[in-house]
């Protein structure tokens, strides 16, 4: 599994040139996938941001899509994940998310600005934009914040709100290439 390409540096580079990038990388895979003495049992996966996938210009695009399978997280996928992690950090199995995610943190939080509680998860998965490793950075933050202590309800507004900042920097930074007026909205 080839990853990390979200890792290019972009900053004193084009938006085509990134395209040629990751064009070069599903044409070289392709090509490797279909050459007659690779071996019968090697599996190519290659992880391409989707956005960039969207965009690139294939000759044979019709061969490509056949083999491009989406990511995309829900609400469930997201549970599973963080439960799978929370099992692996507590080195104990759960049955149910709930009682996984309780283990580490209450299950509701004051929303001030509305002055209305809600189901901690969904509250830190509304922060996000269904993507796990945005989750990992506001649960990384409130460990963090919070270091040996047990998470408490009011705790967890001030740290989202720290690493919420955080994100969109990164969002900004990420599709700069793509939208350069992007920050001015900001």
């Amino acid at each position: 599994v080839m990853d990390g390409l979200d890792k290019i540096d972009n900053r004193d580079i084009d938006r085509n040139s990134i395209g040629l990038i990751f064009s070069s990388l599903v044409d070289a895979t392709i090509t490797l996938k279909n050459y007659p003495k690779t071996p019968p049992g090697l599996l190519l996966k290659i992880i391409i941001p989707h956005d960039r996938y969207l965009s690139l210009s294939l000759r044979d695009s019709d061969k490509t899509d056949l083999c491009h399978v989406a990511i995309k997280w829900n609400k469930d996928s997201l549970e599973a994940f963080v439960q799978r992690r929370i099992e692996v950090s507590l080195k104990t199995e759960f049955k149910k998310f709930d009682a996984a995610w309780h283990a580490i943190m209450p299950g509701q939080v004051l929303n001030k600005q509305y002055g209305k509680s809600e189901n901690t998860f969904e509250y830190l998965v509304r922060h996000t934009m269904h993507r796990p490793r945005q989750l990992q950075v506001h649960l990384n933050n409130i460990a963090r914040s919070h270091k040996g202590e047990s998470i408490e309800s009011n705790m967890i507004p001030g740290c989202v709100k720290q690493s919420c900042s955080s994100l969109s920097r990164h969002f900004l930074k990420e599709y700069e290439i793509d939208h350069p007026n992007l920050s001015r909205l900001f």
